[in-house]
């Protein structure tokens, strides 16, 4: 049962669930909880909002 509520979460996760939405759905009294479970899976987000950042900027008209 453990390994199917990981599996939930992380796809979630990786769907771009707000980890505040994942949080409730497992039940975690605060998000934190969940972020620090689940850290691994945030990673690659990082690159995700640098590159809409850099597409931003590029479309910006200064």
């Amino acid at each position: 049962m453990h390994d199917t509520r990981h599996t939930h979460a992380s796809l979630l996760i990786k769907a771009g669930v707000p980890i505040t939405r994942v949080a409730t759905r497992l039940g975690h009294a605060n998000p934190s909880i969940t972020l620090s479970t689940y850290t691994h899976f945030l990673q690659d987000r990082k690159k995700v909002a640098s590159d809409k950042w850099g597409e931003i900027l590029q479309n910006a008209s200064i």
